[in-house]
């Protein structure tokens, strides 16, 4: 799995390739932070998003699950 980019301390969307993202996480419904992901073919898609959600919380004392899936977008809180 790749990070393409999360929204958390981005301000600038020009010069993200976007076309590169398979997969798009939205976590927290009140102050969203969305991720879009790379996963590659024959990875495991919720692994890998369990694993982005453990990267952004590292250090916290809280974490995210997955609530739902649409398509290929997941919605966490």
């Amino acid at each position: 799995m790749k990070i393409i980019t999360n929204t958390l301390g981005v301000g600038n969307y020009k010069h993200i390739n976007y076309e590169d993202a398979n997969t798009v996480v939205v976590v927290n419904a009140k102050n969203p932070t969305i991720g879009l992901l790379r996963i590659e073919e024959g990875e495991d898609e919720v692994e890998a998003v369990k694993s982005y959600l453990a990267q952004i919380t590292l250090g916290c004392n809280y974490r995210y699950e997955i609530v739902k899936k649409i398509g290929n977008t997941y919605f966490c809180n």
